[in-house]
Order: C-alpha cells, then structure tokens, then sequence
C-alpha cells in the first residue's frame, strides 16, 4: 500500500525499531486471542454434551469441576487482557510520541523553509499542518496501518480457530467479513480521498478567517462589519462540519451493516439445518461456536474497515505533510566575518516569472562602518534590496558579495552579523527581557547587556519607571506599550546581538516627528561604530547618511549629501 511507504519514510530509525517491536507485540495478541477462543469454544461446548466434537483441546477440561473450570477461564482472560492492556499502553505511547515529534519537526520545517517561501504561503495552512493536522499522520496513517496488522491477524486467528473446528462455521464467518469489506471498501475508496482532501481545504480556509477576523478586531468594529466576517468564517465552518458528519458516519456504519448481516446469515444457516433435520444438539453447539467467534470476530472487522476509510480520508493531508516534513539545507552559523564591504554585482529580482522586475542589474558597494541612506516612493524595492542584502531573499540573476564571498553560499551565517528592525516591530507575548534577547533561553540572557542596548535605544529610562523593570510585560504584538517604545525596543533588540550590520527598514515611518527625531539621535549615536543602512522615503530620517542611494524604476541613484 502507499500509505505505509509514506509512513516508513516519515519515522526514524527509532521508530522504526519502536514499530517492528510493536509489530511482535501484536503477534502475541493474536496468539492471546486465539488462546481465549479456542478455550471458550469447549468450556461452552461442554455444556450441551457435545465437547469431543467440537474441541480442538478436547480432554482440557477432563476431571476438572466447573467452579475450578470457570475460575481457570478467568484467570486465563485476565492474563491475557492484561498482556494486552500493557501492548495497548505501549502502542499508545508509541503514537503520542510520533505525534509531538513530528508536529515539532513540521514547526522546525517550516522555520528552516526560505523567507520566499513564507511570502508565498498563507500562515493558516502551516499553522494547521504543525497544529492539529500533523495528527492525521497519526490518526490516518500510522494508527489505522498497527489496527490493520493487529485486527487483521486477530481475524485470521480466529479463522484458523474456526477451520480447525467447523470449517462450515469458518466459510460463513469469513465469507460475510470478505464480501462486506470488499463491497464497503471498494464503494466508497475514491470518495473518502475527495472527501479528505475537501477537509484539508476548508479547514485552511476556516483557520485564515478566524486569524483575519482576530487580527482586524478593531477594524471590523469601526467598520461594523462582525456580520460580514462571521458569515465568511461561518461559510467554511459549516462545509468542514459536513465533511465531518460524512466522515463519521463512514467511519460507524459498517458496524451496524456487520451485524445485521450476520444475524441475517445466522438465520438462514439454522433454518437450512434444521430443514435438514440435523440434532439441535449439533446446531447449538456450532452456534455456540459462532456467536463466540462472531463476539470478537465482528469488532476486528469493523475496525479493519474503518481503518481501510480512515487511511483513505487522511491520505491526501499524508502526502502533503510529507514533503513538508523535508527540513531545507542550511549552512552553519559559522566561518563569516564582515571586514570589508558589501557589494551588489549586476544585481536583478523578480518575486516570480509573471511579476515585473522590482531591481533591474543594480550594482552598489556598502563598506564597513559606513551609514547609507535608501529612499524612494513605496513600492520601488527598496525594501526587496535590503532583504537581498540580508540574504532573505536570493537574485534572479547577478551577485551580492560579503567580502569577495558570494552570499548565496553564506546563508545564516550572515544572518548571525545582521541587526534588523522593521516598520512593524513583532514583539512576544512576554517580558521586555526576552523580546531584547529574542530567542535565549533565560540562563543564557545577559541581564546588564540588556540594560545597556535599552540605554543606547534610547528607551532606558521608560523601562525604569516600570513597576516590573526589564520584566514587564509587553502583551500581545506589544499592546502594553506605545508605538515609539516598541521601535525603540526593536532597536535594543537589534543591538542586543551586537550586529556588524544594522538594518533599518521604515522604522520610523509610522512615528510622529518627535518620537522619530529622538531615535534617529539615538542612531547618530551608532554612526561609524557599525554598518547601518537606513530605509526610508522621509529625507528627514536619512539626511544625516554618509551618503544616500535612491531606488526608482528598478536603478539605483546615488544623491548628493
């Protein structure tokens, strides 16, 4: 089956190993329930005087009372429940650790993807695969794969039990369980495929509403338009709860089609036999036989059933986690240092093959220390040049250089030298401590090298006069602070990493003209200390540049100071 191609290349090593022991685990639950039936069927066989006939260990409960009898088939099943009991905790475990594992190795997927990437995906498809979809390699793949292999060797046992037994009793009990699977299973295949990848869809689209509706809260206010944005999510909520519904039943109805076919072929068989004028005495004896086969004959096939649907609902999401769950190649952190200059050799970009050239063969050169000014109207690129030269986003064509190093082949590396604050600085839901750290655990944040970049940010005093100090907190996307405090908080955190070069990009823009002037000075501070590159389409922010390149029409022009 593809599934579980698609599933053996999803596990590691460990798990693997974890799968092929839980797979010897199940063939001594299949032997387990074969031991339960084979003693049921003549300690019940015993009672109607036909126990030689019907036995496969026929003298087991030769001499033996039936109290003795009755508790040695209770010890016998709470051994055997137990054993089971412990592969089911151990199966279990197994699952729920292939979940986290594989929803934290989605999360450091897409982190590791290009910041391309991220520009062309929508967050709520990633958010849903890394937050509950990753579940359905669990809940569609892995788990209904071990109930296939676990139910489909407790079907074959008890088969065997029966064939060994009464062959005609085996020849209805697995002709019913053969004709109804394959007719169920064969019937409804390619919807449920359908049906699971319309679930991945509205799902995407039901998540993107709420975050849209959450994110734009008080604008829908404003605007009054709460009917509108519910309506919208309302529309993809309720497309998901019918896929569900459909699901769900798919899932359930096997099992009551499973019985009423065997109540059905129980029927005709005693009917048949009694037409025949065979000893009641047999025919209670061989029903016996069957009910108790029927009793944990029934439940494994429902659950092989539902796991052939379950797998086919969740295979498209299966197939797209799997390329997702492919972490991209990076370079180390390492082997980089910035000594000499930047340098933007015949330099073009384009986002994709249809979209215009944003940068048509610009070619600059940065040096070390320097202060550079960009401006022009919005739209021109000058946000796309400085994402080149951070290395977030890779040329269409030409070369950008870091002392005679071609970027391309730096990756993070030169991410480790850059300071970077954009026009919306994103601030965690925690304390001023980490946002300036970003990313340090606690041990490693140096306290007193907090202190100092908030004084050099300008926003040292404001900090003190917090109740709480470097460990206030700044709330959601830093809605306990103003909006000045939380540029200056990106420029302490920017500094924090004592970066070789420094990037501004419209950092300003949104300030009012005090708040901008108080930390353009604060800048004029770092001139000449580090590399700064300074974006902005205010001549106020940039006139104290070294000098000042304009992007326009795709070119690069340099201004006079």
């Amino acid at each position: 089956m593809k599934i579980t191609r698609l599933i053996w290349n999803i596990l590691n090593d460990g798990e693997r190993k974890q799968l092929s022991l839980l797979f010897f685990l199940m063939l001594i639950g299949m032997g387990l329930e074969m031991l339960g039936i084979g003693l049921m069927v003549p300690f019940l066989a015993s009672f109607s005087g036909s126990r030689a006939s019907l036995s496969i260990l026929p003298d087991f409960f030769e001499g033996i009372t039936i109290v003795h009898a009755v508790l040695m088939i209770a010890g016998i099943y709470l051994f055997k429940n137990t054993i089971l009991a412990c592969i089911l905790w151990f199966q279990n475990g197994f699952l729920s650790s292939l979940k986290a594992r594989m929803s934290q190795q989605l999360f450091a997927a897409y982190l590791s993807k290009p910041f391309a990437f991220h520009l062309d995906n929508n967050s709520a498809p990633l958010i849903r695969n890394a937050f509950s979809e990753v579940g359905t390699i669990v809940g569609a793949g892995v788990q209904p794969v071990l109930y296939l292999i676990a139910e489909g060797l407790v079907v074959v046992g008890i088969l065997s039990v029966l064939l060994w037994v009464n062959p005609m009793a085996m020849l209805i009990a697995g002709g019913v369980v053969l004709i109804m699977g394959v007719f169920a299973y064969v019937g409804t295949r390619k919807y449920l495929y359908n049906l699971g990848a319309e679930k991945a869809l509205n799902e995407g689209n039901r998540l993107s509403h709420l975050q849209e509706g959450i994110a734009a809260v008080m604008e829908i206010k404003l605007f009054g338009k709460e009917r509108e944005f519910i309506r919208r999510y309302a529309r993809w909520d309720n497309a998901s709860a019918r896929v569900m519904k459909i699901n769900a039943t798919a899932q359930n109805a096997p099992r009551i089609w499973f019985e009423v076919v065997f109540i059905v072929a129980f029927a005709i068989l005693v009917l048949c036999w009694d037409a025949q004028g065979k000893h009641h005495a047999e025919i209670v004896s061989t029903l016996i036989l069957l009910t108790a086969a029927a009793f944990r004959l029934l439940p494994s096939a429902t659950r092989i059933l539902s796991a052939l649907n379950n797998i086919q609902y969740g295979l498209p999401m299966i197939e797209l986690l799997n390329e997702d769950l492919k972490p991209e190649n990076q370079h180390a952190r390492e082997g980089l240092s910035f000594e000499n200059n930047i340098i933007f050799k015949n330099v073009s970009f384009r986002y994709s093959r249809d979209s215009p050239m944003i940068l048509n063969a610009v070619s600059v050169e940065i040096k070390k220390n320097e202060t550079v000014g960009v401006m022009g109207i919005s739209g021109q690129g000058k946000s796309t040049l400085v994402n080149i030269m951070a290395g977030l986003l890779s040329p269409t064509s030409g070369e950008v250089h870091i002392d005679s190093k071609p970027i391309k082949d730096l990756e993070v590396s030169w991410y480790s030298h850059i300071g970077y604050v954009p026009q919306q600085v994103y601030l965690l839901d925690d304390t001023i401590k980490r946002n300036v750290a970003f990313g340090l655990p606690d041990q490693d944040i140096d306290e007193s090298r907090v202190w100092a970049v908030l004084k050099k940010s300008g926003i040292e005093t404001d900090v003190k006069g917090m109740p709480d100090g470097i460990e206030t907190e700044v709330g959601e996307r830093g809605a306990r602070v103003s909006g000045g405090q939380k540029q200056r908080l990106g420029i302490a955190r920017a500094l924090y990493r004592e970066p070789a070069l420094l990037i501004l990009d419209e950092s300003t823009s949104s300030l009012d003209v005090k708040t901008e002037s108080g930390i353009l000075e604060t800048l004029s501070g770092l001139k000449g200390q580090i590399t700064m590159v300074i974006v902005s389409h205010r001549q106020s922010a940039i006139k104290d540049c070294d000098r000042i390149i304009k992007v326009s029409g795709g070119s690069l022009e340099p201004l006079l100071v």
